[in-house]
């Protein structure tokens, strides 16, 4: 199952930041298995903490919230709101 997940997510070698070694390979293949396909927990924590601060700008009146769409890239740690 590794060896499948590990091909399926394969990127060409120019794209890798890290080289894992085949302990590295299971350990996190275990942690993405284990969570079944749902939302990593600090991904799940930081989106809270977004709305939770949105919804108090709505109530409080003091501040803009964010205008129509707000894109999150979890891996680049980036954001950005977009009008559409």
């Amino acid at each position: 199952m590794v060896q499948a997940l590990r091909k399926q997510c394969a990127a060409p070698a120019d794209d890798l930041e890290v080289d894992m070694n085949e302990e590295d390979w299971r350990l996190h293949t275990g942690e993405f298995i284990r969570y079944g396909g749902i939302e990593l927990h600090n991904i799940a924590s930081l989106m809270g903490g977004l709305i939770a601060q949105e919804i108090i700008k709505i109530i409080t009146s003091q501040f803009l919230p964010c205008n129509n769409t707000t894109i999150f890239d979890g891996i680049k740690s980036t954001m950005g709101v977009y009008r559409l």
